[in-house]
């Protein structure tokens, strides 16, 4: 399950990348410029990670407890999958700036030779 849960982050974090203009100059440094809808899918996300770490506080909060009971997993350990799971989004996006900034910057060197 948390495989799963991890690539859908790493998933969401390709789509805000693919939200995002990649250009390079010509010393090849990259940069990107995001737009509203890069920043609505961010808010949205942070919204709803809120959203379900106030839910495990007080809607679901035996039924979680019950879970991580029977699954001998630590609250440290699930507060720190939430923090992963972010970072997942986060590190995807970077990866896929850099991949798309790397790329223009090869194509800018063979079009110039």
């Amino acid at each position: 399950m948390a495989r799963s849960l991890t690539g859908r982050r790493i998933a969401v974090g390709a789509l805000a990348c693919a939200m995002l203009r990649v250009s390079v100059d010509e010393e090849g440094k990259g940069w990107y410029d995001a737009g509203y809808p890069y920043v609505v899918l961010w808010v949205l996300i942070t919204a709803l990670r809120q959203l379900f770490v106030y839910g495990c506080q007080h809607w679901f909060t035996r039924d979680l407890g019950r879970f991580l009971v029977e699954n001998r997993i630590s609250p440290a350990a699930f507060g720190d999958s939430i923090l992963f799971f972010t970072l997942s989004m986060v590190v995807a996006t970077h990866l896929g700036i850099l991949l798309r900034s790397r790329l223009l910057a090869a194509r800018a060197v063979h079009a110039v030779a």
